[in-house]
């Protein structure tokens, strides 16, 4: 996927993958990586979300808790980063960033180290403003 690009053509790209997530959601799965990755775009303009390796199943246990941190910092909700508490709203907190990015040309947070990442979005620190524009 293009990392950065037109409002249009992101706002289409997130569409795709809301209609993804909402399926997954339904079938009481969560994702946990929704990063720029895996998300694909084939030849014809359709999207795909892809790399389900790291998919919880919340409908075979005790709710959303999976007590693993898995994922990719820069895309992590705060909840998920913090605990490893997911459900739906982690998904739609990691779109949301691959959003950000797209239209901004970098992610929310950044930092040198996974750490570091995790501890600005956990605190709202350092979001960064970027545009390539």
């Amino acid at each position: 996927m293009a990392v950065h690009c037109q409002p249009k053509r992101a706002a289409r790209i997130a569409a795709e993958v809301v209609r993804a997530l909402n399926y997954a959601d339904e079938s009481g799965l969560v994702h946990r990586d929704v990063k720029p990755e895996n998300i694909l775009i084939e030849g014809d303009g359709r999207t795909r979300l892809t790399d389900c390796g790291l998919v919880l199943d919340t409908t075979s246990g005790p709710g959303s808790l999976s007590r693993i941190i898995l994922g990719t910092p820069t895309y992590m909700a705060p909840e998920q980063a913090s605990s490893g508490t997911v459900d739906a709203r982690s998904d739609v907190y990691g779109l949301g960033a691959v959003l950000y990015h797209m239209l901004l040309g970098g992610p929310p947070f950044k930092g040198e180290l996974p750490v570091a990442i995790l501890a600005r979005s956990l605190h709202g620190a350092g979001m960064c403003m970027v545009s390539s524009r």
